[in-house]
């Protein structure tokens, strides 16, 4: 049985946000008490400007949405709050609230946040760069020419072939 480093077993229990779950021997794990709804609703004094995504994580709520996730996400959303994206930082994203969109803001260097100021009706949604489209275009007409180039080659070389038989059996 392989067994954790010591090291890491002592900083995994020094952590202030986590919590070791008993299971069984020699199984370790470890349940993380501040985590977050990806997709969290929170007051705008309780976001955090440091490493950390908020201040206070029980002061976050989920986001109760319906849509088509995970690309579309419709819900209402209160005023004068703040809409935290956990997940990747994508330009992809874009957060509409009555009418009018919300640019994204970063927040601790690999999440998103949007400042919502008026609330309504809001839709969160992702949309694929044209480039990333062309792109899966292009392999997909590669992908489709393969077979016609491979018949193309067998049938030069038949012809080839041929034409070295014909020049063999030539009386001379």
């Amino acid at each position: 049985m392989l067994s954790i480093d010591p090291v890491l077993d002592e900083r995994l229990n020094q952590q202030f946000d986590l919590a070791r779950v008993e299971v069984a021997p020699g199984i370790e794990v470890y349940e993380n008490l501040a985590r977050l709804p990806i997709r969290s609703v929170i007051a705008d004094d309780g976001v955090a400007t440091g490493d950390a995504p908020v201040a206070d994580p029980a002061a976050a709520t989920a986001w109760p949405v319906t849509g088509r996730p995970p690309v579309r996400f419709d819900g209402r959303l209160p005023s004068d709050r703040t809409l935290l994206a956990l997940t990747s930082r994508d330009d992809g994203w874009r957060l509409r609230v009555g009418g009018s969109s919300i640019a994204p803001k970063a927040l601790a260097g690999w999440a998103s946040r949007y400042d919502v100021k008026a609330g309504g009706r809001a839709e969160l949604s992702y949309s694929t760069p044209a480039s990333q489209v062309l792109l899966h275009v292009v392999q997909l007409l590669v992908l489709i020419s393969l077979p016609w180039a491979r018949r193309r080659r067998v049938s030069e070389f038949r012809v080839r072939q041929a034409r070295s038989r014909a020049r063999v059996e030539e009386p001379a």
